[in-house]
């Protein structure tokens, strides 16, 4: 059984650290620690595509295992 997924961002500046996807009162960035697990691939998909709309090409968006 699958136990979620989580939404990184990867900055096309390669200095700067990715960061993961907290959602729930809004949308943030945070660590990996904080991220928020996504119950299953449709729901990380859902959400990747709202920060690929609004990355306007600054980052990549990857979906990977909780």
């Amino acid at each position: 059984m699958d136990e979620g997924y989580v939404v990184k961002l990867i900055y096309d500046n390669a200095t700067v650290k990715p960061r993961w996807v907290m959602a729930g009162r809004g949308r943030g960035l945070g660590t990996r620690e904080h991220a928020t697990v996504f119950p299953d691939r449709k729901a990380a998909t859902a959400e990747a595509r709202i920060w690929e709309v609004l990355s306007n090409t600054a980052f990549t968006v990857v979906i990977e295992p909780a």
